[in-house]
């Protein structure tokens, strides 16, 4: 049967009509009935924020009140009458900070009345009370509802004035109702496409970075370690594990981290996943670093269908099996050896499967719509055929397939992340040696050539962008940053007016014009207090890396506080290659705080475990927590310390641990502040089965660290010239510097970087004198 047009049209209005509606929150309302009896003249508390609903101002106010008369829904409606002169009624303030498109609606009546009389209603967002609706009716009229919708503010008031002067005359109105569309958490998901509550499109996401999946990359298993469980930052819970010999190993000893499938192994390794199936209408992407194995090799797997590297009996090809039906071979040549983006994307109404290998692409027929995506596991059982084979970096699978400019956006966050993998349509250029190596937390948004778009998003950094003014087809912008610290420690590249600004900075690529958008900027993980009024974002208008250089007009302020510590700005414009920080006009109320210089563990001559730290200043700091841990999973209270609170000047902390544990034991430090929030440093190993002595020691600090700065510590170190060398992978020298050591040196510091900035890798330091030589590793993450 066929519908009539004019019916299909009306049919799609009303199911967009109820899909806005349903996107509608309550966000306050007034009914006048919870709590009330007639004649009542007192506001009830049925909202947000705690206290009187309302109040009420005018007289006679015996006859402006809650009554049962003429009332226009339920028991009880508000009603003014005989008022001879203007009455108004206010309500609370109404916090609507965290919702957008935010709606008013009054239901309004008058009985008996005449010209003159009147009721009006009004909302105040912050710049003074603006009428909505018909109110001036002179005279009778039915009940009528005034709306206003569209209101973005992070507060608002409702007033009602009335008059009349007769007793007859009533004015009367009910059913207040404030609701709103819930701003959500955003985009979180990779590179800000998807989100990471289990409610969404994204399914599966694993990550070698964090194989825990906690948010904390310093608790990664050792090199070679056999993984048992790769958790999924997709909110869905849909991990992978394996137990056994079967279990592929950690890799950190290469330029990523990852989980490595050994194909030459005895025993199959291979990981199951939590959830098992197919996704006919799917969008999944893979980064590997794949090993030749002979036949063939695999990714996504069931007993159903497969996603192969290399399709079966050697061929050389990505291709998609049914097994028991046939093997497909796209005309994309495997690659094995180096850092490759796969990627597969098929609709539900479709036979076909695009297959994408970096920046290659090839439509392949697999002879079923119903065919599709398999998650079962990763790899499978056999020794023989259908094996993972080599590194496993990332892997995203969506249940839906991704639209074109989505696809675009997972693509250039992969490729930033990985080394600025060729892909198809490589759109943020900040990644590269030239521009900086901007490689971290990439997001994007944008509009393809079909018209598909993503105008919010996330990712995994700190900073939202959303709402473009001016999107049109092939116009993106993406951002990512430098991995700088989100602190103010030793920054002093300030343009005119600002205080301080965090060290790290971000950097944009625009294709076209997006026009402007709103940022909003969560900085919950930045300790101390901060006010709005104070904060600036900066803009590094000429693209030269410097904001010292910057006018006025580079430096944004009309910061709104959306909730905790998250923070917008709207209407902001950004251009290509330009970059961003964040400061602050008033360090000492928007101080932007600094980070801890060190944090020690000794083992001393009693076998006690001596804990030492330093800070360099402190901003409303209450106490410090000592902890310690078998495995760096569970942690128990060793100390507390009382922390100095606000200190401009270098402090030094000692605590001692008499009880460590009897063999290795993993000591970290939290610091918490008058407010609540807390920030936990990186662990550091003590082993209490090695025998103290007075050799010499070599401790770095902080290790892992970002590269801006390196202290060594030197123990016990014999008197003489010594020369400090780094070194990084491949054998290169970054720097020498030679140092002398005193008589009375037992003990000595100094920082080695002097201003040099290292990129993300391993390095090696090494102490040389007189045909000597110690040695320690450096990471920087």
């Amino acid at each position: 049967m066929k519908l009539p047009l004019q019916y299909i049209f009306l049919l799609f209005f009303n199911l967009l009509f109820i899909s806005n509606f349903l996107a509608q929150t309550t966000i306050w309302s007034e009914n006048f009935e919870t709590g009330y009896s007639d004649n009542d003249e007192t506001a009830q508390d049925n909202n947000l924020p705690s206290g009187a609903d309302w109040t009420k101002t005018g007289s006679p106010s015996n006859w402006w009140r809650v009554e049962s008369d003429n009332v226009l829904s339920g028991n009880y409606s508000m009603s003014g009458r005989n008022t001879n002169g203007i009455m108004t009624w206010t309500s609370e303030t109404i916090t609507i900070s965290g919702y957008t498109n935010v709606s008013i609606s009054i239901s309004l009546k008058e009985v008996n009345c005449e010209a003159g009389d009147y009721i009006e209603t009004y909302y105040n967002i912050g710049s003074g009370n603006v009428e909505f609706g018909a109110g001036n009716g002179d005279g009778n009229f039915n009940a009528v509802t005034n709306s206003i919708t569209n209101l973005n503010a992070t507060s608002l008031i409702i007033v009602v004035k009335l008059l009349n002067n007769s007793g007859n005359e009533r004015l009367i109105f009910d059913n207040i109702l404030v609701q709103g569309t819930p701003i959500p958490n955003g985009h979180l998901g990779p590179g800000g496409v998807g989100d990471i509550d289990g409610t969404g499109d994204l399914k599966v996401w694993l990550r070698a970075d964090d194989l825990d999946a906690d948010n904390d990359f310093t608790d990664n298993p050792a090199n070679n370690s056999r993984v048992s469980t790769w958790a999924d930052y997709s909110g869905n819970s849909n991990n992978y594990t394996n137990t056994g010999n079967n279990r592929p190993t950690y890799n950190s000893s290469g330029t990523y981290k990852a989980v490595k499938f050994n194909a030459a192994s005895a025993n199959a390794e291979y990981l199951i996943g939590a959830s098992s199936g197919s996704y006919s209408d799917a969008s999944a992407f893979l980064v590997t670093k794949a090993v030749d194995p002979g036949q063939n090799a695999l990714l996504f797997d069931n007993p159903t269908y497969s996603l192969r590297i290399e399709q079966y009996s050697n061929t050389g090809l990505v291709g998609f099996t049914r097994y028991g039906i046939a093997d497909y071979t796209s005309s994309l040549s495997s690659i094995f050896g180096s850092v490759a983006l796969y990627s597969f994307h098929k609709t539900s109404a479709s036979s076909n499967i695009t297959i994408r290998v970096n920046n290659g692409q090839s439509n392949v027929g697999v002879g079923s719509s119903a065919a599709g995506i398999p998650y079962d596991r990763i790899g499978e059982n056999s020794t023989t055929v259908d094996e993972a084979s080599g590194d496993i970096m990332e892997v995203i699978l969506f249940e839906n397939k991704l639209n074109a400019a989505q696809i675009n956006i997972v693509d250039n966050y992969l490729s930033a992340k990985y080394g600025s993998i060729s892909i198809n349509s490589d759109l943020y250029d900040e990644d590269n040696p030239a521009n900086g190596d901007y490689d971290y937390d990439v997001a994007g948004i944008g509009q393809a050539a079909d018209g598909s778009k993503h105008e919010d998003a996330q990712g995994t950094g700190i900073i939202r962008i959303k709402s473009p003014s001016n999107l049109g087809n092939n116009e993106y912008l993406f951002w990512g940053h430098d991995n700088g610290a989100l602190d103010s420690y030793l920054v002093t590249d300030l343009p005119t007016g600002i205080e301080s600004r965090v060290e790290r900075r971000w950097r944009f690529s625009e294709t076209g014009d997006v026009g402007t958008v709103t940022i909003i900027i969560d900085m919950t993980n930045i300790g101390g207090s901060i006010d709005a009024a104070d904060l600036r974002l900066l803009i590094d208008a000429d693209g030269d890396g410097e904001f010292n250089d910057e006018p006025g007009t580079s430096i944004i302020s009309g910061a709104v506080n959306l909730s905790g510590k998250i923070f917008q700005w709207t209407g902001v414009s950004i251009s290509n290659n330009q970059g961003l920080s964040i400061g602050s006009t008033d360090k000492d109320d928007t101080p932007l705080p600094i980070i801890l210089k060190h944090f020690n563990a000794e083992l001393n001559s009693n076998k006690h475990v001596e804990l030492t730290w330093e800070t360099m200043s402190e901003i409303n700091n209450h106490y410090f927590t000592i902890e310690k841990s078998l495995d760096c999973i569970d942690w128990k209270i060793v100390a507390e310390i009382k922390g100095a609170g606000n200190s401009a000047k270098p402090l030094k902390y000692f605590s001692i641990d008499e009880s460590p544990y009897p063999d290795i034991s993993y000591y970290r430090l939290k610091q918490t502040d008058f407010d609540g929030s807390c920030r936990t440093f990186d662990p550091v190993l003590i082993n209490k089965s090695t025998n103290y002595s007075t050799t010499e020691s070599l401790s770095i600090f902080p290790n892992p660290g970002d590269g801006k700065l390196i202290f060594l510590l030197f123990e016990n170190f014999a008197s003489g010239d010594y020369l400090i060398e780094l070194i990084d992978l491949s054998g290169k020298v970054i720097l020498n510097r030679k140092i002398h050591m005193g008589l009375d040196n037992k003990s000595f510091e100094t920082e080695i970087l002097n201003g040099l900035s290292l990129k993300k890798g391993n390095y090696i330091i090494q102490v040389k004198k007189a045909g000597k030589t110690v040695k320690t590793k450096y990471f920087v993450i």
